[in-house]
């Protein structure tokens, strides 16, 4: 029974993925052309993500914020803005690419892991990663310090 629930509602944020993610595509000056080739992404696949039709896998939503300069969370949970904690930005933080790489070779699993609501594993993968930036931010402040 449980199971269920998550497939309802996993198959629901899925829909609604593809809408925010049609969104952000519609409010790009990219093309769809152009974001397919950037993000490495078939006509099929995108049109399966867009019609919310298909799961995205959280490093292909990863990539597409970075992409679309949009914010992860609002694309995957539709929570806060499509750019960040203002609306008034022109675009999202820009996301340290080298820090991604590492959680996911460090916590891949946890994160590509279906059984986990994808809501829960967005989530947990945003706190996750402001987490180790705030750890990278701090180790570099104090070795400019001590530098």
């Amino acid at each position: 029974m449980e199971a269920t629930k998550i497939k309802e509602q996993d198959n629901q944020l899925t829909k609604e993925m593809g809408e925010r993610l049609n969104l952000a595509l519609g409010a790009s000056s990219m093309t769809n052309k152009a974001f397919k080739e950037e993000t490495s992404t078939s006509d099929g696949s995108l049109d399966s993500y867009l019609k919310g039709k298909a799961k995205v896998s959280m490093v292909r939503l990863i990539r597409y914020a970075e992409v679309l300069k949009i914010n992860l969370l609002w694309l995957t949970t539709g929570e806060g803005s499509m750019r960040g904690k203002e609306t008034s930005e022109e675009s999202a933080p820009a996301l340290d690419h080298e820090l991604i790489m590492d959680i996911i070779q460090e916590k891949g699993t946890f994160f590509a892991d279906e059984r986990k609501p994808l809501e829960h594993r967005a989530k947990m993968f945003v706190k996750y990663y402001d987490l180790k930036l705030e750890e990278k931010s701090g180790v570099e402040d104090s070795s400019k310090k001590t530098g």
